[in-house]
């Protein structure tokens, strides 16, 4: 049998198979941190649920800022 997955699903996987310092390194680098803050509720919630599915062995924080919510990243406690 024959499993099909996207480009999306795959880049997932391989995020998940990182140790929690790679995937806090990557966020760092590469996520878009900063999101306007009038995104609306359901979009912040989608937002963190995105983050938290991306980077598993990581905790988010989200901060207020000069008009914009910023999030922030740590690694879980007891990996």
């Amino acid at each position: 049998m024959n499993i099909l997955i996207t480009k999306e699903q795959l880049k997932v996987l391989i995020e998940q198979e990182m140790t929690p310092q790679e995937q806090l390194d990557k966020f760092e680098l590469y996520e878009d941190k900063i999101k306007s803050l009038f995104m609306g509720k359901k979009n912040v919630q989608k937002w963190k649920e995105h983050l938290e599915s991306k980077y598993p062995s990581l905790v988010f924080r989200f901060q207020i800022g000069n008009d914009v919510l910023i999030a922030q990243a740590k690694i879980r406690p007891n990996l």
